[in-house]
């Protein structure tokens, strides 16, 4: 009865510090753990992209065949408080989309809006192929999804009614 007792306790202590130590990333000690964590991560990761960029009215208008190519090349950038993302007069060289925090745009020293979760930034020089119309600055630390002009040109070449999204928004 002594052995019996000793292996349910040293049983349940091995279950207990293996978890203990892979909540601490000990997982990476073994391959197929750690193939599985990262895969499971990206796939998270992946379908939150996807439902974020859903509250976009513009990515709304994106064919479901180009969702997927549109994720692929989306890129995430993270912006402290009070961080320029673009100033007046600048190339418009990428379209932004706010995952989450607040966006402060400006024309001269005129605050013009704040922009929040959801909304795009910068769309109106990505169509019209101009210089940055304002300033936009983090109000507070933000998450944005970036894209570039190429990929975002190619995808209103495909699309239609993404293309007329993308006036009516810029207009």
């Amino acid at each position: 009865i002594n052995m019996l007792l000793g292996a349910i306790v040293g049983g349940l202590l091995f279950v207990s510090l293996d978890h203990i130590v892979n909540s601490k990333g000990g997982f990476l000690r073994n391959t197929a753990a750690t193939i599985s964590f990262l895969t499971n991560r990206k796939t998270a990761r992946r379908r939150q992209l996807i439902k974020n960029l859903a509250s976009s009215e513009l990515i709304r208008h994106l064919p479901l065949n180009l969702v997927e190519e549109a994720v692929n090349n989306i890129r995430e950038i993270i912006y402290s408080s009070g961080e320029e993302i673009f100033v007046e007069g600048d190339p418009g060289d990428l379209v932004y989309f706010i995952e989450n925090g607040t966006v402060l745009i400006s024309k001269g020293k005129k605050k013009i809006t704040e922009l929040v979760s959801g909304d795009v930034l910068g769309e109106i020089s990505i169509v019209t192929g101009e210089k940055r119309t304002a300033t936009a600055i983090a109000k507070e630390d933000s998450r944005l999804f970036s894209i570039l002009k190429e990929d975002f040109d190619h995808w209103r070449k495909l699309s239609p009614d993404f293309n007329q999204a993308a006036l009516n928004l810029a207009t």
